[in-house]
């Protein structure tokens, strides 16, 4: 237990490290929300892989708060060159998931906080604000939305299930997506794509 407490630390304010998340986390949904249908600026970064002027702002927002209560902590986010995830403790931020679909006005979309030690994450958030759900884990406390418990589904056979998948943004992401396809295609009765 006190390896446990040492590994998940607490904020410069008291705060756990999943509070800190949560409310990180809400503050960029806020952002968002605020955001949404008013993009102004698209670059790419790849073949189909986007970034907006909202995904900088929210990251540096996110990044703002995250250094206020864990200064000594590396910060590494999808929008900006940063720290290696297996050294140390790490927050990792996608500001943005969802780029595409917040770009085009599909209300599909949220924000992904998480802290790492040595490559093991320890706490987890991703939560979609026009829906007002918060996905959330900590280690070896279980996955909650809207802190309620969730569970895996007991399906146990594929034709049973919705299988949901992305494509990937490089030709060999979707290569491979489409051998799992082909592999599990005779099996199933329901897939979803996002192409």
């Amino acid at each position: 237990m006190e390896k446990e407490s040492r590994e998940i630390p607490v904020g410069t304010s008291g705060k756990t490290a999943i509070e800190v998340a949560r409310s990180a986390a809400i503050k960029a949904g806020q952002i968002l929300l605020d955001k949404f249908l008013r993009v102004e600026r698209i670059t790419f970064k790849g073949r189909g892989n986007i970034v907006t002027e909202v995904d900088m702002e929210v990251q540096e927002e996110i990044f703002g708060i995250l250094a206020t209560e864990f200064p000594e902590m590396k910060l590494l986010g999808e929008e900006s060159p940063g720290e290696q995830a297996d050294c140390g403790y790490v927050w990792i931020v996608d500001p943005l998931d969802g780029t595409r679909n917040y770009a085009s006005g599909i209300p599909f979309f949220s924000t992904v906080v998480g802290l790492a030690l040595d490559g093991e994450v320890l706490v987890g958030v991703n939560y979609d604000p026009k829906r007002n759900e918060m996905f959330e884990a900590e280690k070896g406390k279980g996955a909650f939305l809207n802190q309620r418990p969730i569970e895996i589904s007991n399906k146990k056979a594929i034709k049973d299930a919705v299988i949901g998948m992305d494509m990937s943004y490089d030709e060999q992401g979707a290569m491979n997506g489409f051998e799992v396809i082909e592999s599990i295609w005779q099996n199933s009765s329901n897939m979803k794509g996002l192409w």
